[in-house]
């Protein structure tokens, strides 16, 4: 009787494990499926725009059903959403950065300026994506204004003007904040462009003396 039940004992960890192995590997390819997914939209929206493609041929060039695309995706705003979110993971890291300058002065925030711009030549298609969809998107634009008031509060953990703007007291404050962010992300579409309107190092210091500026004032 008791070797019945070690029989059976190994005979359930064998299974245990199997299941295991098995569950891992449909998880890896979940997983690839999901990347492919992102990396075919990311194309093809670079390519011809995110409103003229749509999901079948978001399927079509990732080798999948349009079934298959939906146990991943609900929707093509939700592709485009997580493209942007991984890439705003690196932007939040930069505006870390920022709220530990103790000290700013021109020379570290044209060095912050600089890192920020080299992050964002360094994935251009994400950058020019969200730059031409966020504007005319309303769940995208909403989650451009709840990214700003995160890093307002972020660099407010530091910078008493930026406290002053995150809490909404200071109307004025408040834009002036809001309207130097802008300028932050609009910093790439200046220097990415095929035909550039200055050179880049006229366009970093002029946003360093401008962060510099904002952080200055009491």
């Amino acid at each position: 009787m008791t070797r019945k039940k070690t029989c059976m004992s190994k005979s359930g960890k064998a299974a245990r494990a199997a299941y295991g192995t098995y569950s891992r590997n449909r998880e890896e390819a979940a997983r690839q499926t999901r990347e492919a997914i992102l990396t075919a939209a990311q194309k093809l929206f670079a390519a011809q725009g995110y409103a003229t493609t749509g999901i079948n041929q978001i399927a079509n060039v990732t080798g999948i059903s349009r079934q298959t695309f939906y146990l991943h995706f609900s929707s093509k705003i939700e592709v485009l959403d997580q493209l942007i979110e991984t890439f705003e993971q690196g932007v939040m890291i930069l505006y870390e950065e920022l709220a530990a300058i103790v000290r700013p002065d021109l020379a570290l925030l044209s060095q912050w300026t600089t890192r920020f711009l080299a992050f964002c030549e360094a994935d251009q298609k994400t950058v020019l994506l969200l730059l031409g969809t966020v504007p005319v998107e309303v769940d995208l634009a909403q989650d451009r204004a709840d990214r700003y008031q995160r890093i307002l509060t972020l660099l407010g953990q530091r910078h008493k003007p930026f406290s002053i703007a995150a809490s909404g007291e200071d109307a004025g404050m408040r834009g002036r904040a809001v309207s130097l962010l802008a300028q932050v992300e609009s910093l790439p579409r200046l220097a990415i462009t095929a035909v550039p309107l200055c050179d880049k190092q006229s366009l970093i210091t002029a946003l360093a003396e401008n962060l510099l500026a904002f952080l200055e004032r009491d």
